[in-house]
């Protein structure tokens, strides 16, 4: 996994990249498959008419549609972009 944070003329940006050399198993394209759903529903809603915890609410409801009710709880869910914490 690379992850890169950017910043120019005060933006911010973030990228994750994962690679592997060897092909994957069924097992981590389901997890990758999970990965892109979860994020997929975190950035459509990321907007001004949603707070954080309402965005954080469609992240746990879209872990648990994907088969891993309760996964949240077992790694750090990122952080906003832009302020010193995540910097």
């Amino acid at each position: 996994m690379l992850v890169m944070g950017l910043r120019r003329y005060g933006l911010v940006t973030c990228i994750t990249r994962f690679i592997s050399f060897k092909p994957l198993t069924l097992e981590i394209k389901k997890v990758r498959d999970a990965c892109i759903n979860v994020n997929t529903v975190v950035i459509y809603n990321t907007r001004p008419c949603n707070s954080t915890a309402k965005i954080f609410d469609f992240l746990v409801d879209e872990y648990e549609k994907n088969g891993y009710s309760g996964e949240w709880e077992l790694h750090h869910q990122g952080g906003l972009v832009g302020y010193n914490s995540r910097e």
